[in-house]
């Protein structure tokens, strides 16, 4: 493919995005990228880097700590950040000093307090204008330690060596070239004990019973292919080609509860084209939770992720 089909293509799929921004804040997106989020970090060994300055500033070899023992001139880069999402999840666990649970909603910039942190900086990339745009109207003002910028994932322009830690939240798995990918996060991630997180879906994925319904119907329609990662040894091989050697994959279960309604609502909008009317889908979606008429009713939808921990 050449250069400017290439470019053609990326500026198709950065429109795409753009348009899905907003299904990024509906409250149905935002459980699920939360919980995922929230699994990421905890893989990432957070504490550890408050525990390393601790013993630098114990040992007098660095000052990079404050009296309320908080990390300093570490970096952090969120790839494919949508809306910021896990980006001010990891901005509340570092104000807060790691005490906070994992299973907190806790997706917003945290409030300016006297604790936040100045000295460490959170990078958040996404090619889609669109969610960056949504990303910093989300992040206060007076802000300064998330960054939030357009750039491609598979060109990450930052030197080697830069991140002590780097995630992509459901991001690697749309790139056209995932080990190519993988290969910048191992150039920027620090050696010498770096840890990238990232994931990808299984068959089990947010819209998969919409899906199947649409594709009963329309079997020569495409559906774009974002389950390369689904099973946990390719995984792993396609780490391992990008450079990684210590690599560790797991599946990730999150039992998602929401109305029926919300998941057809959501199912609308991700799915605007439909080789049905309305009702016809409605009432399919019904049959496939065995309800009658009552919409509100609570469903549950079994997701299921991969979830790799690279250190390097």
């Amino acid at each position: 493919m050449s250069q400017n089909n290439n470019n053609n293509a990326t500026t198709i799929a950065s429109q795409q995005w753009d348009k899905a921004a907003l299904t990024y804040e509906t409250p149905f997106t935002l459980k699920i990228l939360t919980f995922y989020s929230n699994e990421l970090l905890k893989r990432s060994d957070l504490s550890s880097l408050q525990k390393s300055k601790n013993n630098e500033t114990d040992s007098n070899t660095y000052n990079n700590t404050d009296k309320n023992n908080v990390i300093q001139n570490y970096y952090f880069l969120d790839i494919a950040t949508g809306t910021g999402i896990l980006a001010f999840l990891l901005q509340n666990q570092i104000t807060n000093n790691f005490n906070n649970s994992f299973d907190n909603d806790i997706s917003q910039p945290p409030p300016q307090t006297q604790h936040l942190l100045q000295n460490y900086k959170i990078e958040g990339i996404d090619f889609s204008q669109g969610m960056i745009q949504i990303a910093n109207q989300k992040k206060q003002q007076s802000n300064e330690s998330v960054n939030f910028q357009v750039m491609n994932g598979m060109d990450l322009q930052f030197k080697d060596n830069t991140f002590d830690r780097i995630f992509s939240n459901f991001g690697i798995i749309f790139y056209p070239d995932i080990v190519k990918g993988l290969k910048e996060i191992y150039r920027v991630l620090k050696s010498n004990g770096g840890i990238a997180v990232v994931n990808g879906w299984t068959e089990n994925h947010s819209m998969k019973i919409p899906v199947e319904i649409v594709t009963s119907f329309h079997t020569k329609k495409k559906v774009p292919d974002f389950l390369q990662l689904k099973n946990v040894n390719v995984f792993e091989k396609v780490c391992k080609e990008a450079g990684f050697e210590n690599v560790k994959v797991e599946i990730v279960n999150y039992k998602l509860k929401v109305s029926l309604k919300e998941y057809i609502d959501e199912a609308l909008i991700r799915l605007p084209t439909m080789p049905m009317e309305k009702e016809e889908f409605i009432e399919i979606m019904k049959m496939a939770f065995g309800l009658d008429n009552d919409l509100e009713e609570i469903v549950t939808i079994n997701l299921e992720a991969t979830v790799a921990t690279l250190i390097k």
